[in-house]
């Protein structure tokens, strides 16, 4: 059965690259969350994975995207990532493309590189990145738990690990690939990091070169990630000229148009003609703060019209202001109604059935993702579908907030990643939860996340002392180096008692 179920995902991948019909009309996908719940000392899938997969994907779901993983050992989001290489456990590799696909859903992992967003608790080496300048806080200004970073001079290595990641993926039974190339990570920043002067090709070459590598077979799906305003800090698109100045947003004014930015490379995308799928998400980066999980007042709007007259405009509040922007996009793609190549996906606080109704009422052939409200109710796709009159969790399930009166008075600038960080570690509590069979808990507060969760992503893991022998090392050094602080601040305190 298992088998007979592969080879029907398969057979349909195959008819879709030709009928350009890889889902239906009204799809719902559910859109790649960081779960954090891989082997810590491996990168191996866990049985924890694998099982929520398996919610997953028994829930409802036209296309399932997995969260990071990994494609090069040594450049780790998280001490708790998947890696696909030639260490990869393969029989768990399998289990968990099995278990994705149990209820018939297409199913694609997410190939991601961090780029400077590497923690100091997943490797204390420094990381590879575009240019050498460091993860620096928006309106912090410090560059907290990561090193600097060094300047990637041949791209050649990073092409081969999505390519053989990809191999290693599709052999395993996964139906594609996602390229991740948003919300800062190595891609991200690659198409919009200042630094080098790259022509507006070249820009867009990196991208290309690893979008080609990953179709590793016609029948593979190949779907990228990009994030709306991920544009904003440097123009993607620059004049030919010998000064490669930023082309100025449509209309005149200054800036950078970020939803014209991610429509040109959509252009771009779609006149390679490799990928198959495109998600549009509007989540923001490490550096600016998660949108998606942040206040809107700390959030305002930005590209060619704003939110608000958006939804005036058409008349329908359940079209929330978080999906907008990538919706905009979607709409000057397809221009009128013209026909495009590409699926799209569009990714941002579809939360509600409404909202999820709102927009395949506008686009039926829009791929509406759902992140969040998956992470509370894995069956949230069947049960919309169902219209179940039964109570929906959804409906009651969202963080608690962490002293209102405190937050409300701390500078909007650290409010942006303060209050989005609080609320991520909220879900990734819910997502382990349904890992060992539970169901979602309203009442889960934030004081495990800060204490333990946190500082173990950020800081140090203790799992990887018993990891492979390159984090091995770097990690004894950091042991080594917090247990010195604490004996040394022990101390100090110790003799001013005295």
């Amino acid at each position: 059965a298992e088998r007979s179920n592969g080879d029907q995902c398969r057979k349909l991948s195959e008819e879709t690259m030709c009928e350009k019909k890889l889902l239906p009309p009204r799809s719902v996908c559910k859109a790649a969350t960081s779960e954090h719940l891989g082997c810590p000392r491996r990168n191996d899938p866990t049985e924890n994975l694998i099982r929520l997969y398996e919610r997953w994907g028994a829930g409802g779901f036209d296309l399932v995207i997995t969260g990071n993983v990994m494609v090069d050992r040594k450049a780790l989001e998280a001490p708790r990532n998947v890696v696909i290489d030639g260490d990869t456990d393969g029989a768990l590799l399998r289990a968990w493309a099995s278990a994705t696909k149990c209820g018939g859903a297409v199913a694609l992992v997410q190939l991601s590189h961090p780029g400077r967003q590497s923690p100091l608790a997943a490797s204390w080496a420094r990381p590879s990145a575009p240019t050498d300048r460091g993860l620096r806080l928006s309106g912090v200004g410090v560059q907290l738990f990561h090193r600097s970073p060094r300047a990637v001079v041949a791209t050649g290595p990073i092409v081969s690990h999505f390519r053989q990641a990809a191999k290693r993926a599709v052999d395993a039974g996964w139906d594609g690939v996602q390229v991740h190339a948003a919300h800062g990570y190595f891609l991200s920043q690659w198409l919009s990091d200042e630094g080098p002067q790259r022509r507006r090709r070249r820009r867009a070459q990196l991208l290309l070169d690893v979008v080609a590598a990953v179709k590793v077979d016609p029948s593979v799906v190949v779907a990228v990630k990009l994030n709306v305003s991920d544009f904003s800090d440097f123009s993607f698109l620059e004049n030919d000229d010998e000064k490669g100045e930023n082309t100025p947003p449509p209309g005149g004014g200054g800036g950078v148009d970020d939803q014209g930015e991610c429509l040109r490379l959509l252009e771009v995308l779609e006149d390679h003609g490799v990928a198959d799928i495109v998600e549009l998400s509007e989540g923001g980066t490490y550096a600016t703060g998660m949108r998606c999980l942040g206040d809107a007042r700390d959030f305002v709007p930005r590209g060619a019209r704003a939110a608000g007259l958006f939804e005036e405009e058409r008349g329908n509040h359940n079209v929330d202001a978080a999906a907008s922007g990538a919706l905009q996009v979607y709409e000057r793609f397809i221009d009128g109604g013209r026909k495009r190549r590409l699926r799209i996906i569009v990714t941002g606080d579809v939360d509600r059935r409404e909202k999820a109704a709102a927009l395949h009422d506008l686009h039926p052939d829009l791929v509406v993702g759902v992140a969040r409200a998956a992470c509370v109710d894995p069956n949230v796709a069947r049960r919309w579908r169902r219209h179940d009159q039964d109570e929906d969790p959804t409906e009651r399930i969202a963080p608690p907030p962490f002293f209102r009166r405190a937050t409300d008075r701390l500078p909007a600038s650290f409010r942006r990643l303060f209050i989005p960080g609080l609320r991520f570690g909220w879900y990734q509590r819910q997502l382990w939860r349904l890992s060992v069979g539970r169901q979602s808990d309203p009442t889960q507060g934030h004081a495990a996340y800060l204490l333990f969760v946190l500082p173990r992503a950020l800081l140090f893991e203790p799992a990887r002392l018993f990891a492979a022998p390159h984090t091995r090392r770097t990690s004894l050094i950091a042991w080594v180096a917090v247990l010195s602080c604490f004996f040394t601040l022990t101390s100090r305190q110790l003799s001013t008692k005295k």
